[in-house]
């Protein structure tokens, strides 16, 4: 049997964040995660839900967890700012065609992280992430 493609709940859309959430806090995403091994892309679905004012941008970074430090070392693809409620996508992969704030040609690292920053008065967010053989 070959590989097939594999879903990550990141976010569950259940808690009201007032500011855009901090990587580890409660409902928002975790430091890291990993990519599996048969996989060499990703599509990260995203909505957002009952929103009033805000403007968030979605970050999908690498991680280094060998370093003294773990930190994030480069963006691989970040959307542009979201202000409306409604649901997006955000495609990494080989093959993928390189579009600013949509898509990169990239093969996904074995670790990374999801940053959201900008404002927000209140939201809930849902975010999936769906891994591509």
């Amino acid at each position: 049997m070959g590989p097939f493609r594999q879903t990550q709940l990141i976010m569950d859309g259940l808690t009201a964040f007032a500011a855009a959430p901090v990587n580890g806090a409660t409902g928002a995403p975790r430091t890291f995660y990993t990519t599996p091994s048969d996989c060499r892309g990703m599509i990260l679905h995203v909505d957002i839900q009952d929103g009033t004012t805000f403007s968030l941008t979605f970050t999908v970074k690498t991680w280094n967890p060998y370093a003294d430090t773990p930190v994030e070392t480069g963006t691989l693809l970040a959307s542009a700012a979201r202000t409306t409620n409604a649901g997006f996508e955000l495609q990494i992969g080989p093959g993928c065609a390189t579009t600013s704030n949509v898509s990169a040609g990239l093969m996904m690292p074995q670790y990374w992280s999801l940053v959201i920053t900008g404002t927000t008065d209140t939201a809930k967010m849902k975010v999936v992430a769906e891994y591509v053989p």
